[in-house]
């Protein structure tokens, strides 16, 4: 299966919107329902391989144990970055102009982020000590 890393930051952006502390697989696979559960699942598996969520074993209201999820600080740190739409939109569509595909690892999509959205890391350091 191949990843697709709009599939893992719908999950993320659907474990962050959740007013619950715990998100169940299933839970996850019902709302991003135009996907497979297998293929949510899997991504899921890649989500956490990222260490962008935390999984632990929890008995559900039944009594049977399942998957939950919560964020971590990195998931977190990646959705900051991934969070605007038309900045995603238009990265997307850049690498899939240049690349014929829309996946590239993480470390290259993080820095393409950030150059959509105008963050630069020594305008930042700047801002910060004019603050200080």
């Amino acid at each position: 299966m191949r990843r697709n890393m709009a599939l893992i930051r719908r999950i993320l952006l659907f474990i962050e919107g959740s007013e619950d502390s715990k998100i169940f697989t299933s839970d996850i696979a019902k709302a991003i329902h135009e996907h497979p559960p297998r293929e949510v699942a899997h991504h899921w598996r890649l989500a956490w391989d990222a260490e962008f969520i935390a999984i632990t074993t929890e008995a559900d209201e039944a009594g049977f144990n399942r998957q939950a999820a919560r964020l971590t600080m990195k998931g977190h740190d990646f959705l900051s970055i991934v969070r605007n739409s038309d900045a995603w939109n238009t990265v997307r569509t850049l690498i899939k102009k240049k690349t014929g595909d829309y996946e590239v690892p993480v470390d290259v999509l993080i820095p393409l982020m950030k150059n959509a959205q105008g963050i630069s890391v020594s305008a930042f350091a700047d801002f910060l000590v004019k603050q200080s």
